[in-house]
């Protein structure tokens, strides 16, 4: 991957403010990006996999989870998850 793909990547998966947090799931999340990943950097759905890895070990991008997601006994709004920088 340059880094032009990475700067690509990172400019295609990090969420605008007003759309902060558009994913219901973790895996959801994981899978759009690999799906980014792969148009991007044409490899297979392994090399995205690694490629992703790769920008979270970097500190390059983080998954994060919406405020009022966590455990609670009240009733909370759902968690949802979004790409962002650490």
């Amino acid at each position: 991957m340059t880094s032009s793909d990475e700067q690509q990547i990172i400019g295609k998966l990090i969420s605008p403010p007003e759309q902060l947090f558009p994913f219901p799931t973790m895996e959801s999340a994981r899978a759009e990006a690999c799906t980014v990943i792969r148009v991007v950097c044409k490899c297979s759905e392994e090399e995205a996999r690694e490629y992703l890895q790769s920008l979270e070990d970097q500190g390059l991008i983080d998954l994060t989870m919406s405020p009022g997601g966590e455990l609670h006994d009240s009733p909370m709004p759902p968690a949802r998850f979004g790409w962002g920088r650490p």
